[in-house]
């Protein structure tokens, strides 16, 4: 059993605005995957060697919308920020499959 924090960070709070890309909606029906199929899922495609390796590995989630290719993903991140990641794994979150490393 993995002893994890929880908790949701929203990040800053910015005001709205239509034309930002970041601030675009998407259909809540896209979303049929949840984190711990999203993590079982990045664990077969080299995350569990990464906690093998150190069982107090931060993992972070990332949920976000490809707008150009109509799907919603996660990014399941080892690691505490995207940017210092050693790996994150790309889960489409419809459909649970595989999408890509990174």
């Amino acid at each position: 059993m993995i002893d994890a924090q929880r908790k949701v960070d929203h990040g800053v709070e910015d005001t709205y605005n239509p034309s930002n890309r970041s601030m675009q909606t998407w259909d809540l029906n896209y979303l049929k995957v949840d984190t711990d199929k999203a993590f079982d899922v990045a664990q077969q495609h080299g995350g569990r060697a990464l906690m093998d390796k150190d069982p107090q590995q931060p993992i972070t989630y990332l949920l976000d919308f490809d707008s150009g290719a109509h799907q919603l993903r996660w990014h399941v991140i080892y690691g505490d920020a995207e940017s210092r990641a050693k790996l994150t794994v790309l889960v489409d979150a419809s459909t649970g499959q595989f999408m890509r490393k990174e």
